[in-house]
């Protein structure tokens, strides 16, 4: 997926005349594909929170690609940098099942997992969300806020606002 995306990307216009902002003045840097070929999924997870963990040392970490077991990596990074970040899926699926496939450590799982390591699931936010188990819909019932719709309620507005976000979308 990234390098469609980055030769997509070539078609973008920047400017924006809704935000009076302009793609150009902002600074991006592409670093490239991690190197996860033939890693066990605990060292390539390792690796991606490591890699996530170094940019957002200083900046903003845009992660493109992997599928969505990638998002555990990555919201261990964020909630070790900022523990006040919420975590917002954007998904059809909850991906709070303890197993899938009788892995641990799927797609499927990652949101499963990282609320059992951070000791809870109130910092997550699931909008898009239409299919799951009934023990996934039981574990959602800890989350800030689930919804099969994709927009932000406004009392939830004021509560993220002035905390950092990862923004999770499959």
């Amino acid at each position: 997926a990234p390098p469609a995306v980055r030769r997509a990307s070539h078609n973008i216009e920047s400017y924006s005349p809704r935000q009076h902002a302009d793609l150009a003045d902002a600074h991006f840097a592409d670093l490239g594909d991690l190197q996860l070929d033939g890693l066990p999924m605990e060292a390539a997870l390792a690796e991606i929170e490591r890699e996530t963990a170094a940019v957002l040392a200083t900046g903003v970490p845009i992660v493109v690609g992997g599928e969505h077991t990638i998002a555990l990596a990555i919201g261990r990074a964020v909630k070790k940098r900022y523990p006040d970040a919420i975590i917002i899926s954007l998904d059809a699926h909850l991906d709070l099942a303890d197993e899938l496939n009788d892995r641990n450590l799927s797609h499927g799982t990652w949101a499963c997992r990282l609320g059992e390591e951070l000791g809870s699931y109130s910092d997550f936010i699931m909008l898009g969300m239409r299919s799951g188990t009934k023990d996934e819909w039981q574990r959602s019932l800890g989350c800030r806020w689930v919804s099969p719709e994709v927009i932000l309620p406004d009392h939830l507005r004021t509560v993220v606002a002035d905390r950092p976000i990862y923004l999770s979308v499959d």
